[in-house]
């Protein structure tokens, strides 16, 4: 698929900031989430892809739904995710608010 026929499917252009309300229900995520993580670039070592979620459940409910090259890592509280940021920049991220202000 082109960079065209995937910003008609998305109605989103790369190198563009983009919001959308999350279902909490795993089978719904899959459809939103994955033409996102598509278009995270494996190639560049930094986090592309910020999943803000309304609490840890979400977060690894994002991560089970998405497969293959990347995969979006769940922080499900701020001491770990400080362990697993400074280990490595994740290429997609899911995490709440609050715990992302912590982190900061």
């Amino acid at each position: 698929m082109d960079e065209s026929e995937n910003s008609e499917r998305t109605g989103v252009g790369r190198n563009q900031n983009v919001l959308h309300v999350l279902p909490h229900s795993e089978t719904d995520l899959a459809p939103i989430l994955a033409p996102l993580v598509e278009r995270v670039a494996t190639d560049v070592a930094e986090t592309q892809l910020l999943v803000l979620v309304p609490d840890s459940d979400v977060a690894l409910a994002a991560a089970r739904v998405t497969g293959g090259a990347v995969a979006i890592l769940p922080v499900t509280s701020a001491q770990r995710g400080a362990r697993m940021l400074r280990a490595r920049a994740p290429l997609a991220l899911a995490i709440t608010p609050a715990m992302a202000l912590e982190l900061v």
